[in-house]
């Protein structure tokens, strides 16, 4: 080890061996001893400084690959649930007269719960780093009495962290923006329909408005689970068909107003 140091100084032009032996003795011995190489090292301030850095890189390297490792580690979904539940009621439900019931289970114990009471599965997706707007969301919009107690009465409500492992093995829309809500419709084979994407810090007024309108329109869409498949793939055909006609008239007529106007 003494050597490759040895090497490595001699490289950058500094001579760790001491000046007073002849060159015999220094081809023989090329290993410094701790005083000479530390009273070197602190004759040149840019050495230390190199050191130093260069220590903290690979600490820091070390460091990183550690927490990378540790991230990728998959943990219990029911547990990442219960705890993102009990963050959300005590840093935004706290002292609130409603909130959103929550499911303290993972993603995909809430589509077989949405698809066995054949209700619209509302999910809520937890970006507390890039949401400028989380507070002013989760206290004003979410925990509103009029939203919580609709959510409560007609959705399947689950919420999760988009750094939890239930939620990376989601495939969340590109390019979303957060504060992200989903309305998800749920067959009685758990396939997954996105219904729409509520984006932004939306006022209650406008959340229970969406929310209203998504019941009217697809809770009683739900196809049973004893229907057979035939029927459910034909229905489920048909709801995408009519969705789409739905909104390319609904798009014309805006285009007409607008022309109007």
């Amino acid at each position: 080890m003494g050597q490759i140091i040895a090497k490595i100084l001699s490289i950058i032009g500094i001579d760790l061996r001491p000046k007073n032996l002849p060159d015999v003795h220094r081809d023989r011995n090329p290993s410094p001893a701790p005083c000479w190489i530390f009273r070197n090292l602190t004759k040149s301030p840019f050495c230390v400084t190199s050191a130093v850095g260069i220590g903290f890189f690979v600490a820091g390297g070390v460091l990183a690959c550690s927490l990378s490792i540790f991230d990728r580690i998959p943990r219990n979904p029911a547990e990442e649930a219960a705890g993102f539940v009990a963050s959300f009621g005590r840093h935004y439900a706290a002292g609130a007269e409603a909130k959103p019931n929550f499911l303290p289970v993972g993603f995909s114990e809430a589509k077989r719960l949405a698809a066995v009471h054949r209700r619209l599965l509302f999910a809520y997706f937890h970006n507390p780093k890039r949401d400028p707007y989380l507070t002013i969301f989760c206290k004003k919009c979410l925990c509103s009495p009029a939203v919580a107690a609709y959510l409560n009465g007609n959705f399947v409500c689950w919420g999760g962290n988009i750094r939890a492992t239930d939620v990376r093995n989601r495939i969340l829309p590109p390019r979303s923006i957060f504060p992200l809500c989903i309305v998800f419709q749920v067959d009685a084979n758990q396939s997954l329909w996105i219904l729409r994407k509520i984006e932004g810090p939306l006022p209650p007024q406008t959340m229970l408005c969406i929310l209203q309108r998504m019941v009217r329109l697809h809770s009683a869409a739900i196809p049973d689970s004893e229907y057979p498949p035939d029927r459910r793939e034909i229905e489920n055909f048909l709801r995408c068909f009519l969705f789409f006609m739905r909104s390319r008239v609904s798009s014309t007529l805006d285009l007409l107003g607008g022309f109007i106007s």
